[in-house]
């Protein structure tokens, strides 16, 4: 089996034949065979408390997800009430859009404390009827709404249609929820299929799709100055994965449907060159995409100071990244430059 056969077994969502100019890009494969040995993944497991799902809506951009969502369930929930003849109930639905369309956006995500302001869709999967004591599950609404194609019916003319309602159900069967150890799983990967799928046909979207994104150009000159990825996967999406001491080390695995990535970006001392033979930059965890917890993006960086960080002199030193080959988010979690004095 060649390299790009393999492929087949491994995550499937870009054509190989789109990925081959990517295989080409990688530097120097064997760069970070300290971090990997002779693999292209490391697997670490990770559990998930209700306490670490709320603290991720206290996020201004998760706060927005679920503020939008919310939005898109109560006009679907008055599609579905409407459909079954429950006028009242659908009237209800109707008034809860008009109040939130009343509501300033930017107050809302100005009380972070708050969750409940509307009903939290994202955070719950439930909708609780406005007539009746009954919560009915948001993926039953979403799905009656998509397989009857309401938003026809009801949104003639509006953002509503197959493909959003398609990208809705994905960001609910995605959303944020607790979890026990050994239902997710995080993949830190330095395969070049790997990275150059971080955004493509993904339950997410970017400007580093590599088919439409604005900024694409950036994931081949990322794949070519060191860039690795770490996605976060559900257990159950994976195969041929042993647990042990909380890191799995397998890279036959079938990834179809990540929950989330990060990009880890090199970054060398005062913006000089990287040095491919003797390796001079530190790595450092980007913005995420999806669902992606703080306590993971926490885990990833710590097993990259430990193993790669800590092997490179990072004593008083500022260190950025190159921004001719790594695009940088406007975001204050995703900053260009780093001190290690304060880190």
């Amino acid at each position: 089996m060649n390299i790009f056969e393999e492929f087949d077994s491994l995550l499937s969502a870009i054509k190989i034949s789109d990925v081959k100019p990517y295989m080409k890009l990688r530097p120097n494969k064997n760069i970070y065979d300290s971090l990997f040995g002779n693999k292209d993944r490391i697997f670490m497991d990770i559990d998930i408390s209700e306490e670490d799902v709320k603290e991720m809506f206290k996020v201004r951009r998760f706060v927005t997800r679920a503020f939008f969502f919310s939005k898109d369930i109560e006009n679907f929930a008055y599609a579905y009430f409407k459909e079954l003849g429950k006028d009242e109930e659908a009237e209800m639905a109707k008034k809860a859009v008009n109040k939130i369309n009343n509501v300033s956006y930017y107050a809302y995500l100005g009380d972070k404390d708050t969750l409940d302001f509307i009903e939290n869709y994202l955070l719950t999967g439930k909708y609780k009827c406005r007539t009746t004591n009954r919560s009915i599950n948001v993926g039953k609404i979403l799905k009656y709404v998509f397989d009857n194609k309401l938003y026809e019916k009801y949104f003639p003319n509006t953002q509503y249609d197959e493909k959003y309602v398609k990208e809705d159900i994905t960001m609910f069967n995605q959303r944020f929820k607790p979890s026990k150890t050994g239902e997710l799983v995080i993949v830190i990967s330095r395969n070049p299929y790997d990275i150059a799928g971080q955004s493509t046909d993904r339950g997410w979207k970017s400007c580093m799709d590599i088919y439409e994104g604005q900024y694409k150009e950036y994931v081949g000159r990322g794949i070519s100055h060191g860039v690795l990825i770490a996605y976060l996967c559900n257990k159950n999406d994976t195969t041929k994965i042993k647990t042990s001491d909380g890191i799995l080390k397998n890279d036959k695995i079938n990834i179809q449907k990540p929950l989330g990535r990060i990009l880890i970006k090199p970054y060398t001392r005062d913006g000089k060159e990287m040095d491919f033979e003797n390796p001079n930059w530190i790595l450092r965890t980007s913005k995420s995409y999806g669902t992606f917890y703080q306590k993971a993006i926490e885990k990833v960086q710590k097993w990259l100071d430990e193993n790669w960080n800590s092997k490179i002199d990072i004593n008083d030193d500022l260190y950025e990244f190159d921004n001719e080959n790594f695009y940088g988010e406007a975001s204050g979690e995703d900053s260009s430059k780093f001190d290690s004095t304060k880190k």
